[in-house]
């Protein structure tokens, strides 16, 4: 460490693997164990997993103090969607609204009055039928 220029010497005296490769330097030089400089590591080490934990710990409640966080613990950064096209397949409709619920924030359901072949189509959607899911639900008709 003595070889480092003075204002490098400082900032080192704060890195633990500084002191864990001194002393394997001075084990390997001098075949002596010096356990000053791994006591100090260890500390080092204990302070900043200290540090860390609090500073973590401060961002948690606060995050939870400003309500960032779902149901599930997760911090909510952005909403899921899920999109889909609806044709007629209602069973199928039923057990994707039931199943994703618990984990999607919005349902976008798509139906067109128009097949694939551009041919009119009645519509199947029913609306009513699904009114436990409204608040996260939007109907796009094409």
């Amino acid at each position: 460490m003595s070889i480092l220029p003075e204002w490098v010497q400082i900032l080192a005296k704060g890195l633990p693997l500084v002191y864990i490769f001194e002393e394997a330097r001075s084990i390997l030089v001098n075949s002596i164990v010096n356990y000053k400089n791994i006591i100090t590591a260890l500390m080092l080490n204990l302070f900043y997993f200290v540090s860390a934990v609090f500073v973590f710990y401060l961002a948690f409640a606060g995050a939870r103090k400003k309500g960032k966080f779902n149901k599930y613990g997760r911090i909510k950064l952005m909403s899921l969607y899920d999109c889909f096209q609806f044709f007629n397949e209602e069973h199928i409709l039923d057990l994707r609204l039931n199943v994703l619920n618990e984990f999607v924030d919005y349902f976008v359901i798509v139906e067109s009055t128009t097949d694939h072949q551009g041919k009119e189509k009645k519509l199947n959607f029913d609306q009513n039928k699904f009114n436990k899911f409204k608040k996260k639900k939007f109907f796009i008709l094409l």
